[in-house]
């Protein structure tokens, strides 16, 4: 379970830095990259968790 949960944060982080990518906003853009970082640091602790379990 905690596997999938890691593999919806780095799609999470996938999709919210595609609308980084698309944004024309350059502060929106950072922040949206600032929460992509956040996402996949999430994902890694999850992964990590559920390998050392």
């Amino acid at each position: 379970m905690e596997w999938r949960n890691a593999e919806h944060y780095a799609e999470l982080a996938k999709a919210t830095r595609q609308r980084a990518d698309t944004s024309d906003d350059p502060d929106l853009a950072r922040r949206l990259r600032e929460v992509a970082v956040k996402h996949e640091a999430h994902a890694r602790k999850l992964k990590r968790l559920a390998t050392s379990s």
